[in-house]
């Protein structure tokens, strides 16, 4: 018979849980490649977020680490902004199955130094004289798009530091179906239009591919 002395000899395992909004076939094969490297050195599951069907995934994911021993799992959230309405939904998740397992947050990518490496790699491509528009994408409706459009911004001013000292215009698209999408997304396109044969437009987002 286990006694309180045992329980507390048996020692913690840190488990990882990597939450990325959904991005189709091909994109999530990207995901899954890149999430390679970190499961094959620790015990970690991956999640993609499309909808509230989604919490039976995270469900699955906490079965799966539980059986590898995890006693406490890091969520990383595979996301560029934490105003993407589908960071919301994975909070809502794992606040719901803290007694499941004791979860904490590790950093969003958007919030690490990868991402501003990530598009300073794209900056480092274009000409001084190029106008950079980068594209995200994830918003629902205007409110989220100005907090995305702010976390991009971010990114971009770390990023281009010391690499391109040209012009460059943050425009984030709207998902399509959500309720603002026909004005958000004329919207959009009219601020790439009015810079039309001026310069590169780089996609900085974690979308579906070929979107």
């Amino acid at each position: 018979e286990k006694t309180d002395a045992t329980v507390k000899a048996v020692p913690s395992e840190t488990g990882f849980l990597v939450a990325a909004p959904d991005r189709g076939a091909m994109g999530n094969d990207r995901v899954r490649l890149a999430f390679k490297a970190l499961s094959e050195k620790h015990p970690a599951q991956l999640v993609f977020i499309t909808d509230k069907d989604s919490a039976k995934y995270v469900d699955q994911a906490l079965g799966q680490l539980k059986d590898e021993r995890v006693t406490e799992a890091v969520v990383l959230p595979l996301f560029l902004s934490r105003a993407n309405p589908k960071f919301d939904l994975l909070t809502g998740f794992v606040d719901k199955r803290q007694k499941i397992m004791p979860m904490r947050y590790g950093r969003a990518f958007g919030d690490s130094y990868l991402a501003v490496e990530m598009l300073a790699g794209r900056f480092k491509r274009l000409r001084e004289t190029d106008v950079a528009v980068i594209a995200g994408n994830g918003a629902t409706d205007a409110q989220n798009r100005d907090a995305i459009t702010r976390d991009l911004k971010r990114i971009v001013e770390k990023a281009r530091q010391g690499v391109f000292k040209g012009e460059v215009k943050t425009v984030v698209w709207p998902v399509r179906g959500s309720a603002e999408y026909e004005n958000l997304n004329e919207e959009s396109w009219r601020e790439v239009r009015e810079r039309q044969g001026q310069g590169q437009r780089k996609h900085f987002n974690l979308g579906r591919e070929l979107d």
